[in-house]
């Protein structure tokens, strides 16, 4: 603009002073010409001519003049005029102050957005942790309950199922021995065919018989109630015997140390500890009567054992040790309480 208004000024000035170098045109009748060239510029008077030259420079004086006022115009126009002294310091104060808050609004927004995510993740954090404490306790749980269980079923219910089991072989040997020798005296009622007459049978299925010559009648055989009948007799059954007093042993002195390692829900079981152990210390002390030689026997002070059916295998604890052996075995078996792999 201000480039526009120059040139225009420029052009003006330039047309006014080639137009008082030009001679004065004739008399003019047209009184219009006067008021429109005093509406332009007007010229300062010819001064005389005093000689060759000397009349540009008063020209250029005025154009020089002329220009500076154009400039002074169009400064004035465009408001470039000089401004106050105090003007630009407030100005700066001014900027300084709406950069300031500019600066401080879009740091309190991006400081709010971060301590928002800051928030967000630790929040994130404490449920992530929370659920890691959470599957770290229940593995330790499970890791816990599966050792209990190894250790119930190593160190109580598998031997003492591979003990009884080992007994249970021998009293069969024992029994096909005594049938072998004398079967009027002696049968196994599951293999003589006569499954209608079973009563109670044995944990593996078996129903070994004596014939009561005292009642004519056949009977369950009880180990601790018929002892001497077959023991010493010359029946070839006496080391069968001397191995189920060993054995037997052995299950007394494992159900003394580790009874506590039974499952809660067999109290049944506990029981039946009871039982046995009563039974085996009347076993271990016939056995230890019928070792003893004939003489020593008559001279013994003190009236010899009686034993009643009571004193008798009780049935139920090879039962209830194998339910609790395969129970162990099927929960040891199962993937959720199976050892977590690292």
């Amino acid at each position: 603009m201000k480039t526009w208004l120059i040139a225009f000024a420029l052009a003006t000035v330039t047309t006014l002073a080639s137009a008082q170098q030009t001679p004065p045109p004739k008399a003019v009748d047209s009184a219009a010409v006067a008021p429109v060239i005093t509406t332009q510029v007007s010229p300062p008077p010819a001064p005389a001519a005093t000689g060759h030259g000397k009349g540009s420079q008063p020209d250029e004086a005025a154009l020089t003049k002329s220009l500076t006022g154009l400039e002074s115009a169009v400064a004035r126009i465009e408001g470039k005029l000089p401004s106050a002294w105090w003007t630009t310091p407030l100005t700066t104060l001014i900027s300084v102050l709406i950069g300031g808050l500019i600066t401080g609004g879009i740091g309190y927004f991006m400081q709010a957005r971060l301590l928002e995510h800051q928030d967000q993740q630790a929040a994130k954090r404490a449920i992530l942790d929370e659920n890691l404490a959470d599957k770290k306790a229940n593995h330790e749980v499970r890791q816990t309950l599966f050792d209990w269980r190894v250790r119930q079923f190593m160190e109580l219910y598998g031997p003492l199922r591979a003990l009884f089991d080992g007994s249970n072989e021998v009293y069969r040997r024992m029994n096909e021995a005594l049938i072998s020798q004398d079967p009027n005296r002696f049968r196994d009622l599951t293999l003589s065919g006569e499954a209608d007459q079973l009563k109670e049978v044995d944990p593996d299925g078996r129903f070994f018989e004596i014939y009561d010559e005292t009642t004519g009648a056949w009977r369950k055989f009880r180990t601790i109630m018929d002892w001497s009948i077959v023991y010493g007799r010359g029946l070839g059954v006496d080391g069968y015997f001397d191995r189920i007093v060993d054995i037997g042993s052995s299950i007394s002195k494992l159900i003394g140390e580790k009874a506590g390692l039974v499952m809660p829900h067999h109290a049944e079981l506990l029981a039946s500890f009871g039982k046995y152990l009563a039974h085996f210390e009347v076993l271990k002390e016939l056995h230890a009567g019928a070792q003893e030689p004939q003489d020593e026997a008559k001279v013994a002070i003190g009236a010899p054992l009686k034993v009643r059916e009571a004193a008798a295998f009780p049935n139920s604890i090879q039962r209830l040790v194998r339910a609790g052996a395969d129970e162990l075995l099927a929960e040891l078996a199962k993937p959720s309480v199976a050892q977590p792999t690292a």
